[in-house]
């Protein structure tokens, strides 16, 4: 905690909400009609990822106990929450790599050209590691 007993943290929720499938649903149509093209959905899959959600109310206790005396000492975290009653901590971030420009601010053009080579060269997504792409 700090001198004036502010802590922050970040949570990422993973649960069941009542239009999160219905809005998936509506996404894949809407994606489809724009690109005329088709989505393959990987129902065992989907039912895996919704099994795992659970429901929202069980994410609570990890919400009040991050505000009690005894979590005090947490601050500058970032966890997963799901309603399955699973909680994850994620490794402390550090600076893997930076780009600076010293004659004023980026440009998005700029940025375009530059940033997949220097700043996100070694770069892979989350999504991708967890294959939540498919």
């Amino acid at each position: 905690m700090d001198a004036y007993g502010i802590t922050v943290n970040t949570i990422c929720p993973q649960a069941d909400s009542p239009g999160h499938v219905l809005n998936f649903a509506i996404a894949v149509r809407k994606i489809e009609s724009l690109t005329g093209g088709s989505i393959e959905i990987d129902h065992e899959k989907m039912k895996e990822v919704e099994a795992a959600h659970g429901p929202a109310e069980h994410m609570a206790p990890f919400l009040a106990y991050l505000a009690t005396e005894e979590a005090s000492f947490i601050s500058g975290a970032v966890f997963s929450v799901a309603g399955d009653a699973r909680v994850s901590l994620y490794t402390e971030p550090k600076e893997a790599s930076r780009i600076k420009k010293d004659d004023g601010p980026w440009t998005v053009d700029e940025l375009i050209g530059t940033v997949l080579q220097t700043l996100l060269n070694d770069y892979v997504s989350i999504v991708k590691v967890n294959d939540w792409g498919k």
